[in-house]
């Protein structure tokens, strides 16, 4: 009798430090640098961030990723234990506002682990 191998798989992750390390390895390096500028003071680690509150600017075209890179660094932030009341994100559209709460609400969900199908409603 010969018995064939199971296909294994990662297993998926448990706590919320794996969950957000996961979903920021789909960023490249700038939009990372972009999501993790300054958020150790933000959420009380200035020590990790060298202090470092200076603004950051970021300046992208067209399907550069820029929305994904604000829906990361809400979840960073929120994940950090940011109050999400004190955040505010600006659109130049109600189209795209409905489209950036959409997707870092469905970011959010993954860090945090939710179950929901729908992404958290977000202020």
């Amino acid at each position: 009798m010969q018995t064939t191998a199971l296909p294994v798989f990662p297993s998926a992750p448990k706590t919320q430090a794996e969950r957000l390390a996961a979903a920021l390895s789909t960023l490249n390096e700038a939009q990372r640098a972009a999501v993790e500028h300054g958020v150790g003071a933000a959420i009380g680690h200035a020590e990790r961030d060298k202090g470092d509150e200076r603004p950051l600017l970021v300046i992208a075209g067209a399907g550069s990723g820029k929305t994904s890179t604000l829906a990361h660094r809400v979840a960073h932030l929120i994940a950090g234990g940011v109050d999400p009341q004190r955040l505010l994100l600006l659109t130049f559209s109600r189209r795209a506002a409905q489209e950036m709460e959409r997707r870092a609400g469905q970011v959010l969900a993954k860090v945090l682990g939710l179950k929901s199908e729908a992404p958290p409603v977000l202020p």
